[in-house]
This record gives structure tokens, C-alpha cells and sequence, in this order.
């Protein structure tokens, strides 16, 4: 067994068109692996093949994931792994690519995490599709949201939470406009043409989280690719 100090990983997403073909949205996030899951590393990653993980879920939950987790916060649908590449299972570190895709009936709602699953179901992993801590917004039209740092780019979908004094924001959904790396615009519309106008909205005090939510609906298919890595000690 090899002498191993950190699993770590990232869930990358794809929302697609079906009628066209393009993407719509693009996510990527880190994710956190869960007691049991580095519990089963041996048999997960070095058995041949890892037979163990075997369903994706998804939900939409806004709960930060933790190690501690044993579900998703709000289970919508679950579904085997389309493929599970195992082919770089050994060597200095040694990872694992599982990609799932949800089609045009499957999954439908506002999508905010994922966690990939045994067969008996004991939770592997649990990622948010994208989240964020907020340092400051605007009263201003449309509203700056301040993240160091955010990763985000134009077209992408949020809901913001738990913003202290600028309350208004707080459970809604939002599609952001990249400025820079450190600040994103508000809009109410996917063509980013509705701006969110918080000149009337209470001052901003501290606080406040983005997460990103898929809309994944009948008119696209949507490629969860989970990619799990360990780095030896």
C-alpha cells in the first residue's frame, strides 16, 4: 500500500445545447473526499478494475460539503458512471476520472452539487458545482459583487446567500458579467442585458457567499467529470 498524505480532486461540468451543440456553461471546483472515502482508497482506486465507485449524484443543496458527509444535502436524481478511466492508477500519483452525463430527461432542476457514490452507497466525495466568498457590493447599477479570485466568466448562473446589510440579494439567483478577477457584475438575464439595479438596496456590512447553480432542463444534456487524485507523502 502506498504511503499517502492527501486526496484531493476536481469536478468539472459542461451544460450543452442540444439543439446546436454549444456549451452553455462551463464550471470547475475543487471537492472534498469524505472519511469513508479515503477509507477506501485500496479497493476504490488500486483493485483492478476499481469496482466500488459506481453512481453520481446530483442535487441542489447549498451546503458547504465537509469530510463528515454521508449524502448529498438535497438528493434530485442519481445515476451510474458513464465511464471510469482507471488508466493512471499507479505511479508517484495516481488518480481516477469518472464522467457521467445526464441527458435531456434526466436531472432536471437547479443543480448546485455532486458526489460520486458506491455501490452500496457510502458517499465518496462531495463538491459544489462553484462557491465563493463575498467581500463587498455595490449600490450601484448593475450591482458589483468583490471576490479575489473568483474564477467565474460571463453567463454563469449564482445564487448568493447569507450577505450582511445588503439582505435584497440574499436567495436569489443571478447571472454574472466577469470585470475581473477580483469583481462580476449582476444580471437577472442569461444575455446579461437585464442588469440587477441596487441603487434602493440597504448598504453591503460584510459577509456573503456565491455558489453556482446549473439550469439543466429538457433542451440540454449536462457531463459531470470528477477527477480524484493521491500525492504520496
Amino acid at each position: 500500500m502506498l504511503n499517502l498524505s492527501r486526496a484531493c480532486g476536481r469536478v468539472f461540468t459542461e451544460l450543452i445545447d442540444i439543439r446546436t451543440g454549444r456549451v452553455l456553461m462551463r464550471s470547475e471546483n475543487k471537492n472534498i473526499i469524505t472519511r469513508t472515502g479515503l477509507g477506501l482508497w485500496d479497493t476504490a482506486l488500486f483493485s483492478s478494475p476499481p469496482a466500488l465507485i459506481t453512481l453520481c449524484k446530483v442535487g441542489t443543496g447549498l451546503t458547504v460539503p465537509a469530510d463528515t458527509d454521508t449524502a448529498l444535502t438535497t438528493l434530485l436524481t442519481s445515476k451510474s458512471i458513464g465511464t471510469l478511466d482507471t488508466t493512471n492508477v499507479t505511479g508517484a500519483n495516481p488518480y481516477i476520472v469518472a464522467r457521467t452525463q445526464y441527458d435531456e430527461s434526466e436531472a432536471i432542476g437547479s443543480l448546485t452539487e455532486v458526489g460520486l457514490f458506491t455501490s452500496v452507497g457510502a458517499m465518496f466525495n462531495h463538491a459544489l458545482f462553484g462557491s465563493g466568498v463575498i467581500t463587498g457590493a455595490t449600490q450601484a447599477d448593475p450591482v458589483v459583487i468583490t471576490d479575489v479570485g473568483h474564477g467565474l466568466v460571463d453567463g454563469q448562473r449564482v445564487i448568493i446567500e447569507a450577505v450582511g446589510g445588503m439582505t435584497q440579494l440574499n436567495g436569489n439567483l443571478y447571472y454574472v458579467d466577469q470585470l475581473s478577477s477580483s469583481t462580476f457584475a449582476l444580471y437577472n438575464d442569461e444575455d446579461l442585458t437585464d442588469t440587477l439595479d441596487g441603487t434602493g438596496f440597504s448598504a453591503y456590512t460584510s459577509g456573503g457567499t456565491w455558489k453556482i447553480s446549473i439550469p439543466k432542463t429538457a433542451s440540454t444534456i449536462l457531463v459531470v467529470r470528477v477527477e480524484i487524485e493521491l500525492a504520496n507523502a
